[in-house]
């Protein structure tokens, strides 16, 4: 008995030959590209459920996670996917920028996290003292304003036109 089996196809017959020719024992049957279930991937999801040769499957991550590696598996002729799992890494922004005149409060800086700020003496806050961790890696929020300071610390933050102010010392 020969076993015969094809590179292109991946087919398997059993034949038994004499000194001319060859007779199957057996019928043919593919092998080719049935691969087990995608491994799967944690912090986000698998599209595409085929299995036979050559179908696809699209890996991609939950809101707030970036997906390192190649996105899209192939069910390949040797029964295995293409490539590697991909990973759903958790998005940073790192640590945010420093705030002029002005110290940053908190340490996550993960995506949806925000951090505080305040002011030094002399400044305000021009927007809520909040830096937010967006979705694309940034921080956003603004500086410290400066306030107008006059002699013996009397901060101005509004003026009227034929309005006075008094100072006593």
């Amino acid at each position: 008995m020969i076993l015969l089996t094809s590179a292109l196809k991946m087919l398997n017959v059993t034949l038994s030959c004499f000194s001319l020719y060859c007779i199957p024992l057996s019928h043919f049957f593919s092998t080719a590209g049935h691969c087990d279930s995608p491994d799967p991937i944690v912090n986000g999801h698998i599209s595409g459920d085929g299995s036979s040769y050559r179908d696809t499957v699209v890996y991609q991550c939950m809101l707030g996670y970036r997906l390192i590696g190649t996105s899209v598996r192939i069910c390949q002729q040797d029964h295995r996917w293409s490539g590697t799992t991909p990973v759903c890494v958790l998005i940073q922004c790192g640590p945010p920028p420093q705030v002029h005149h002005g110290k940053v409060e908190g340490t996550d800086h993960s995506w949806g996290s925000s951090v505080g700020y305040s002011c030094f003496h002399g400044y305000q806050l021009s927007t809520p003292a909040v830096l937010s961790c967006e979705g694309n890696g940034t921080w956003t929020g603004d500086d410290c304003g400066i306030y107008t300071v006059l002699n013996n610390d009397l901060r101005l933050t509004a003026s009227v036109a034929s309005s006075t102010e008094v100072i006593k010392c």
